[in-house]
């Protein structure tokens, strides 16, 4: 399966973009560019402003105009082309303006590959063929792919470009991503019933994704992502600034939370047949609610180590068991949409407020952030055992 080779290198490719800048960035903005926290914060949330867009306009051009291929490659060269000029401009104001293009053009790279997957799966499987590969199996690369930059940035962070390597990474990382994209083969599914073409696909998708008790479960994830933006926007800060760990050591301290990912997202296939989707779903979420709050209340390097035993599960039931439950409510017209509609609706539009909200926070006193996301969290946990109880209600009714 020449296809199954290029999605894995393209997931491999185009997360080692995010393995550049997302461990290093805060501290980036911060030590290279000269912002402060609330404007870490506004950057981010000028980031996050982007997935409102770019996930729910490119997976509409894949389901309608544009094939993948030509999509991944116009957004990861543009991409590159904002982190360039983010490293040659100095004003605070053309800093975030780089960065919400960036992420504008970053954002959609996931929703496009998971929305090709789940096609061309599907599509493998009505043509009756027995060995169709799990998302997960595929999924991991990505999380290898995080792993790689910080290793590299671990030796080039004592050299004289310091910080500066991230951004360059980065560009190199978008470039072979998009030369990669050209390998992918055309797909296009069967689009079912022609009388409901009518209905833009993005409108189809949302319609499907938050009809009845799923919404429940919408909600969940909305408020784990705002939660977890505290972790996932200001933890490198944290190393930095509270427990005074050296930059190069960041991203090894991150992944090796990766390390650990990649353990759990290999072994999904067999977790789920042993404990379930909801029993899954519900230790991931503590996971994450545990980890905020042990950073809030107990501030070391130990603790920034450790709480990484908690990653793999918290990242199964934030980034990659909904994927798959939200491909159940697609249909071939509005496959890469529904995965654009689930990135901006749940992940962008919680994460926006919460980048502006935390930033605020972490300016005030860093600990205390933690504190709040983790309160936030607990509504996650509490939304998610509602939707189970709807659930185990609409099973015994039916």
């Amino acid at each position: 399966m020449g296809w199954l080779r290029t999605i894995k290198r393209q997931y491999f490719l185009a997360v080692s973009v995010a393995g550049c800048v997302l461990p290093f960035f805060p501290v980036y903005l911060k030590e290279v560019k000269g912002l402060s926290s609330t404007e870490v914060g506004y950057a981010q949330a000028a980031g996050s402003l982007a997935m409102l867009l770019a996930p729910l306009l490119a997976t509409f051009l894949a389901d309608t105009w544009l094939s993948t291929r030509r999509l991944l490659g116009l957004t990861l060269i543009a991409c590159s082309g904002f982190l360039f000029l983010m490293q040659l401009l100095q004003p605070i104001w053309l800093v975030v303006l780089c960065m919400g293009g960036m992420q504008l053009m970053y954002s959609p790279q996931l929703a496009l590959l998971d929305g090709f997957f789940f096609g061309k799966t599907r599509q493998l499987a009505s043509a009756g063929l027995a060995q169709v590969p799990q998302y997960y199996q595929v999924r991991v690369w990505g999380s290898i792919g995080f792993m790689v930059p910080s290793v590299g940035l671990f030796f080039l962070l004592d050299g004289e470009g310091g910080l500066e390597w991230v951004v360059w990474l980065g560009v190199l990382g978008c470039v072979l991503a998009a030369l990669n994209a050209q390998a992918f083969p055309p797909m296009r599914e069967a689009l079912g019933d022609p009388a409901a073409e009518e209905k833009l696909p993005t409108l189809a998708a949302l319609s499907a994704l938050f009809r009845g008790r799923a919404r429940w479960y919408c909600l969940a994830l909305a408020s784990m992502h705002f939660g977890a933006l505290a972790y996932y926007g200001f933890f490198p800060v944290y190393l930095r600034e509270v427990v005074q760990l050296p930059s190069k050591w960041v991203g090894l301290v991150i992944n090796f939370g990766v390390l650990l990912e990649i353990g759990w997202v290999l072994g999904l296939g067999w977790l789920e047949r042993k404990f379930g989707f909801k029993r899954l779903m519900l230790f991931g979420l503590l996971a994450g609610v545990v980890r905020l709050f042990c950073l809030a209340v107990f501030p070391s390097t130990l603790t920034g180590v450790l709480v990484h035993l908690l990653h793999g599960p918290e990242v199964l039931a934030i980034y990659v068991l909904p994927v798959i439950y939200v491909d159940r409510f697609a249909e071939p017209r509005f496959r890469n949409s529904i995965q654009g509609v689930y990135t901006v609706m749940i992940v962008g539009l919680p994460r926006i407020v919460g980048a502006m909200l935390m930033g605020r926070l972490a300016d005030w006193d860093l600990q205390a952030m933690f504190l709040v996301a983790g309160s936030i969290s607990v509504v996650a946990v509490a939304s998610f055992l509602f939707w189970v109880r709807q659930e185990r209600r609409h099973a015994s009714q039916g």
